[in-house]
């Protein structure tokens, strides 16, 4: 165990919104479990654990100093990398070699793109789930009374020989699908037993921007990591993404999306030099009404966890019309009949942090959550794909803006990694891992155009 501060542990200090925090009946979790779903089996969402504060005199911004980890799958991770982008602290999104650039490292900056070097370092987590530490988790169940539930899945790291993986799912059901495997989900998941490159190629999901971590540590799993900084399952906490890791003193600074991202702006505009023309996100002017703004599109954000986390018709049926009230709300909004004229934006006349926050969830409304989360009744396409028959012709609107106005937000879009982990990291939910076919959401965005009255 590493030393670590009070206010490192979880219910220490205020709690904000957790990002992707999914504890859910058979995907996996360790007792006790401090089960996310209300008595009605409502899907409910944890605090966040750590709430320290990035460019305090105990966390000074520092270049070189800290880790961003993230998952492209992730929207509230997303939307942080994109925070980080536009703020230039990171260099662009990279394939193949390394994904992400180590920005800060000794290898300096984005040689292909000719990118000046960033502030902080970036690890890309593989977006298929993986049992992060069968062996802990079995010790810590036999030594309990309860019945002993699946092991934790959750964030693992890529790197050499691990750009492929085997969905726990088909693991699970090797010999239905056709494979034969020569150990247990629980064995390949430890390393006691190697897939071979047959199976990966057939049933492997591949990501090119998963990266190892990049800490002296350079642990296999998110989980490992926060277990070094003090934040372990069987207390509760979720390694979820983002993260911020301090490499000085091995603890996690934050692991609230919304905090992250107002820290990385404020370090950006730190920095910010002569001629610098990136955009302060979170404006002194505005932040008052942009942290309403959040709060209020938290309920488009979480409304379609609700939705696909639900595990009783009642608790569904109240969290599908809570969501597309809200998206109704949303949509009118940016209709802008208030003013006689269609919003670009939400806040003002400007991108802020609260539109990059709506864009990460409705990006991925008609890949994933129409199908996954059942919204249907919440796409943002029309049945012949080309958006013309939209229910939501503001939000999709808005949607194609920030992905065609701004190339920071648009090169950290992952499409195969956001629908590759949702459909391959819940056997509960999808016991085969099948990925369905593509619906070609950002063909459509690039091809959308604003309406000639903005």
């Amino acid at each position: 165990k590493v030393p670590f501060s009070a206010s490192d542990r979880p219910g220490m200090s205020p709690c904000g919104r957790a990002p992707c925090v999914l504890w859910v009946r058979g995907v996996g979790s360790l007792p006790p479990p401090r089960y996310s779903h209300t008595r009605r089996m409502a899907f409910k969402r944890e605090p966040s654990a750590f709430k320290n504060q990035l460019g305090s005199t105990e966390f000074p911004f520092e270049s070189g100093r800290y880790i961003l980890y993230v998952a492209l799958a992730c929207p509230w991770a997303n939307g942080v990398l994109q925070v980080a982008r536009m703020k230039r602290l990171v260099a662009k999104l990279q394939p193949a070699a390394g994904a992400l650039a180590a920005v800060g490292s000794a290898s300096g900056a984005c040689a292909s793109t000719g990118e000046a070097q960033g502030k902080l370092r970036v690890a890309v987590v593989h977006p298929t789930w993986q049992y992060t530490d069968p062996e802990a988790d079995s010790a810590a169940a036999t030594s309990g009374s309860r019945a002993a539930p699946p092991p934790h899945a959750g964030w693992v790291f890529g790197g050499p020989g691990r750009s492929a993986l085997l969905p726990v799912a088909v693991m699970q059901r090797s010999e239905e699908v056709g494979l034969r495997l020569s150990g247990s989900a629980e064995d390949i998941c430890s390393g006691k037993v190697q897939v071979g490159a047959t199976a990966l190629q057939s049933h492997g999901v591949r990501s090119e921007f998963c990266t190892a971590d990049p800490s002296r540590h350079n642990v296999r799993t998110l989980r490992h990591l926060y277990e070094l900084a003090g934040g372990y399952i069987s207390e509760g906490v979720r390694p979820t993404t983002p993260a911020i890791f301090d490499t000085a003193t091995d603890r996690i600074v934050s692991n609230d999306s919304k905090d992250i991202a107002k820290f990385l702006n404020a370090w950006g505009e730190q920095e910010r030099t002569t001629g610098d023309s990136s955009v302060d996100l979170y404006p002194s002017a505005l932040r008052s009404e942009i942290d309403k703004t959040i709060e209020w599109i938290f309920g488009v954000n979480n409304g379609v966890y609700r939705c696909g986390f639900a595990s009783s018709q009642p608790s569904y049926d109240e969290a599908a019309v809570e969501l597309e009230a809200r998206m109704v709300e949303v949509e009118r909004h940016l209709g802008g009949k208030d003013r006689g004229s269609p919003r670009q934006f939400l806040v003002g006349e400007q991108l802020t942090i609260a539109d990059i926050r709506l864009f990460n969830t409705l990006v991925r409304m008609d890949e994933v959550y129409v199908t996954y989360f059942k919204c249907q009744f919440a796409s943002l396409c029309d049945a012949s794909g080309d958006g013309r028959g939209s229910k939501f012709p503001n939000l999709l609107r808005f949607t194609a803006h920030l992905l065609n106005t701004f190339p920071e937000i648009r090169e950290s879009v992952s499409m195969d990694d956001i629908r590759n982990h949702y459909f391959t990291s819940h056997p509960i939910r999808n016991s085969f891992a099948i990925v369905p076919k593509e619906v070609g959401v950002l063909p459509l965005l690039k091809k959308q155009r604003l309406q000639s009255s903005i």
